[in-house]
């Protein structure tokens, strides 16, 4: 699926390098969700760290959030086996409260995760 980008952001404060990473023009701010996050194009890379991130599901180790969305019906993968340390991985609807798919350790790549998701086109998601 194809999400439409505009701008190219950077967000050093929290991730080391981040490039590159377009925000969705089309996505509207959410509601009912206090947490930081990067809106996500499909595609593109993130590299960084979760240091000194806050936990967000209750977990010792903090959390990085993005949002994205989908134009049509697809399945998605999340790869996170290149990560230099251990990963769970989430996917969360629009209201940040129901969890639709999520894995740890799975995909292949040890205590790494590589989460495939079937998700529904014109929709939002984190």
């Amino acid at each position: 699926a194809r999400v439409p980008c505009s701008d190219c952001l950077r967000y050093s404060d929290a991730i080391d390098e981040v490039c590159p990473l377009c925000a969705s023009a089309d996505l509207p701010p959410p509601t009912n969700v206090d947490v930081q996050f990067l809106n996500l194009a499909c595609g593109t890379t993130v590299s960084g760290s979760t240091r000194d991130h806050p936990s967000v599901f209750g977990d010792p180790a903090g959390d990085s959030v993005f949002r994205f969305a989908l134009d049509t019906t697809d399945t998605v993968l999340f790869d996170a086996c290149r990560s230099s340390y251990d990963t769970f991985l989430y996917v969360l609807d629009e209201t940040f409260s129901n969890v639709l798919c999520d894995c740890g350790d799975c995909g292949g790549c040890g205590t790494k995760s590589a989460l495939q998701c079937r998700l529904e086109g014109d929709s939002v998601y984190f």
